[in-house]
């Protein structure tokens, strides 16, 4: 526990100083409005930049486009994501009273999917219909096919019918500890709940917390997150999180997080080989 709080400050800081604060406590935290200024404009002697994606038309599109991502030649780029539905096929998950955990990890992947691929990052997923994939299986794909980032999308439950709030989970370091993946794990995880926080401002926000999940152990050669969108078993939440809309804005608050950490852990150095990635679209028993 003390390398893990040692290195949540480290990346506190670093966040703070991006102007990504993130709460990494379980209680509610007022979101903050992103006062970030534009970026200045080259003086006359710097070369010209690549020129970037035009933006989106979306008007709730609140991609922070930092350099790295779009630019397939620089080998420090973050572009690769392998998306994780959790559940599936005879394994349902948390039951609400009209939902299915199962089939919310798997709209919400899909729209995260398609966000992410319209930001310009190559994407897979460990599945894209209604099976089960063992979970050891979904963490070794991320090295398999060396994908950058892995996050693995859930929804809540709680025999307090009243719990309720976003949050999103690191690996709790054990014997296996690697400080500079685990240092990539929290940026990432606090990058991603600050999105949602300001995406969602009427859930709680739980901050970022730490469990030995085991997608998240067998998925340490990239930085890899577990999100939790919210709670299926409290009445009120589980209609607003199953409704499009709702499922829409998380998928953008998500995909946001990962481009902020991509501009982030651009001057970090590659966190994987880069090579070509054979993705997979279906895994069928």
């Amino acid at each position: 526990m003390k390398w893990f709080n040692r290195f949540i400050a480290s990346a506190t800081l670093l966040l703070v100083a991006a102007g990504c604060a993130p709460s990494l406590a379980p209680f509610p935290v007022e979101p903050k409005q992103d006062k970030s200024a534009p970026a200045a404009k080259p003086e006359a002697s710097t070369p010209p930049a690549k020129p970037s994606p035009p933006p989106s038309s979306d008007a709730g599109d609140r991609v922070v486009r930092l350099p790295g991502i779009w630019s397939g030649d620089s080998p420090a780029a973050v572009r690769s994501v392998l998306i994780d539905p959790g559940h599936g096929g005879d394994d349902p998950g948390a039951r609400g009273a009209f939902t299915q955990e199962k089939e919310l990890n798997l709209d919400l992947a899909r729209r995260l999917a398609a966000e992410l691929r319209r930001r310009g990052f190559l994407v897979a997923m460990t599945r894209d219909c209604d099976v089960f994939v063992p979970l050891d299986e979904r963490g070794a794909m991320t090295g398999r096919l060396k994908a950058d980032i892995f996050v693995s999308i859930h929804h809540n439950a709680s025999v307090n019918a009243s719990a309720s709030g976003i949050e999103t989970y690191v690996l709790r370091p054990g014997v296996d500890f690697e400080p500079v993946t685990h240092m990539r794990n929290v940026l990432l995880a606090a990058a991603i709940q600050r999105e949602l926080r300001s995406a969602l401002p009427w859930a709680i926000d739980r901050g970022v917390r730490a469990a030995r999940f085991r997608v998240l152990v067998t998925s340490t050669s990239s930085a890899s997150v577990l999100v939790e969108a919210g709670f299926v078993s409290n009445a009120g939440e589980e209609k607003k999180i199953a409704s499009p809309e709702v499922l829409q804005k998380s998928a953008a608050a998500v995909a946001s997080g990962l481009v902020f950490y991509a501009g982030l852990t651009d001057a970090m150095g590659p966190a994987t080989n880069r090579q070509d990635r054979q993705f997979v679209s279906c895994r069928r028993q």
